[in-house]
């Protein structure tokens, strides 16, 4: 028996809809706060670098910091989504940075552990997935997002066609972005994208951290 095998599903017992709504709330989460952090730039970094020096907090977000492949992934996702739930409204911008970092570690958790390994043996079912995803989260952006950021909709009205960041090379939360072209940058206007979202889920992401200058 292969270690992964613990992990797969029965087809019938795959819940596409489930799936995709548990993936669209970390990631709407973790884009809220994103977009909110890149307002305050100085304190957000200053607040991550106090976070990264407990001991007891993972500077990544990695899957495999919270659950070692062979582990129950549910003991890192259930009291991560109670943490998540208790910081919900965020309070403080102290609130933000703690459950952005929590919501992107659960994300990545769920990812691997309740969706691509599951759905290992069922790759047209992992595209299902892929697709409300991608189509929740862009209905999301275009409705809720914006009316929470309204500064982005003359930006996102002038998008045209597609437009896929690079991913991140390393799951980690950035602190400081440098400044630079190629660089994905400050947060803006939300892109489309129609990439594999389910293997990469930072991608999908980017495109609310993709942004012209200040």
């Amino acid at each position: 028996m292969h270690i992964l095998d613990q992990y797969k599903v029965p087809r019938e017992s795959v819940d596409i809809e489930a799936l995709v709504q548990r993936m669209a709330w970390y990631f709407k989460v973790a884009a809220e706060d994103t977009q909110f952090l890149h307002k305050h730039p100085a304190r957000r970094d200053e607040l991550f670098a106090e976070l990264y020096k407990h001991p007891d907090v993972k500077p990544s977000v990695a899957a495999n910091q919270f659950v070692p492949l062979g582990r129950d992934p549910d003991t890192h996702l259930i009291p991560a989504d109670a943490e998540i739930e208790r910081l919900t409204p965020p309070k403080t911008i102290e609130d933000r940075v703690a459950r952005l970092h929590i919501a992107w570690a659960a994300l990545m958790v769920y990812n691997k552990y309740k969706v691509r390994y599951p759905l290992l043996n069922h790759s047209d079912l992992g595209l299902q997935v892929d697709r409300r995803t991608t189509q929740i989260m862009d209905e999301w952006r275009d409705g809720e997002f914006v009316h929470m950021f309204p500064e982005h909709a003359a930006r996102r009205a002038a998008l045209q066609g597609p437009s896929i960041p690079t991913p991140p090379t390393q799951a980690r939360l950035p602190t400081a972005p440098p400044a630079r072209s190629s660089d994905p940058g400050p947060v803006g206007a939300p892109k489309r994208v129609s990439d594999d979202i389910r293997k990469n889920p930072k991608h999908y992401s980017a495109i609310f951290t993709n942004n012209s200058s200040d």
